[in-house]
């Protein structure tokens, strides 16, 4: 997850420096593809550290502030574009991508042995499920 934001958000920079259309096409495209990568995986870590009770909650919570920051980025970013131009924008946007990649990084790295904990209590579950469901003793 940490590699897919860090190698992300450098191509952002990079389309604000080249906003060709074959390039632009070619780094949005990429940065996407890297940022879906990112959301399949850190979903899995949430479904298995999140207690069940508890999903439902956190993910309405992680949706509002997702969806809730995306009108005014928008916002925020369109004003500033108006005053400094667009490529400046997605430069500084790419740069602030940049310190949150690592700062995600270093989360996730501090936080590795429990999300790999909950990943093998997952898979302790559902053997166990699989060999309870075959009618056989857990």
């Amino acid at each position: 997850m940490g590699a897919c934001e860090i190698a992300s958000a450098p191509l952002m920079v990079l389309l604000g420096l080249f906003p060709q259309p074959v390039f632009g096409v070619a780094l949005f495209a990429l940065s996407s593809a890297l940022g879906a990568a990112f959301n399949v995986q850190i979903m899995s870590v949430r479904q298995a550290i999140i207690p069940e009770h508890l999903f439902g909650r956190v993910q309405g919570a992680y949706r509002t502030v997702i969806w809730g920051g995306i009108p005014i980025g928008t916002l925020a970013g369109g004003a500033l574009a108006g005053v400094v131009g667009l490529s400046t924008v997605i430069v500084l946007s790419g740069a602030a991508s940049i310190v949150v990649a690592f700062v995600t990084y270093a989360v996730l790295r501090r936080h590795r042995a429990e999300i790999d904990a909950a990943f093998e209590i997952d898979a302790a579950v559902d053997i166990d499920t699989a060999v309870a469901g075959d009618g056989a003793e857990t």
